[in-house]
């Protein structure tokens, strides 16, 4: 990996380089591993990089910026009206996330549970349940809007 250039201090975490850089990113714009690599100095490819942009995005999003994902490519700034999609995308991930928790607790070894775990496991078990069946109808919600066969007036 190439080392930063002797002119540009690097800030810690490294992370915030990337938000110092990027919130000054046209939306639309391309930004290839490689770049983001030397911006933040950690190598392309392993996880505290993936950690690191995804710090970032957080603290992006406050400035109305988000940076997708273009598959081993790099990441593009996100344009305005690509928002919606993205949320839907997101809401998605949290509802396989959330199945895959329900399913942690369906399988989980009670006969071998305290009577105090089992109690939690089944208090959380509901809680994860009804939480997935919510994000699941959401999700069907916003992929209606978004196919056009649910029309959103604003009526202000």
């Amino acid at each position: 990996m190439e080392e930063q250039n002797s002119n540009t201090e690097m800030i810690l975490p490294e992370w915030k380089n990337l938000v110092t850089k990027a919130q000054d990113w046209e939306y639309g714009e391309f930004h290839s591993h490689k770049e983001i690599e030397q911006i933040i100095n950690i190598e392309y490819g392993t996880q505290r990089y993936y950690n690191s942009v995804g710090r970032a995005n957080i603290t992006l999003l406050i400035k109305q910026k988000l940076l997708v994902n273009c598959q081993s490519k790099g990441y593009q700034v996100c344009m305005p009206d690509a928002y919606p999609e993205q949320v839907l995308s997101e809401t998605r991930k949290a509802f396989k996330r959330m199945k895959k928790s329900v399913a942690i607790c369906d399988n989980a070894p009670i006969e071998n549970m305290s009577s105090d775990a089992l109690i939690k496991l089944r208090y959380i078990r509901d809680r994860a349940s009804s939480s997935m069946m919510a994000l699941k109808q959401n999700r069907t919600e916003f992929n209606r809007v978004l196919t056009g066969k649910v029309i959103v007036v604003n009526k202000d």
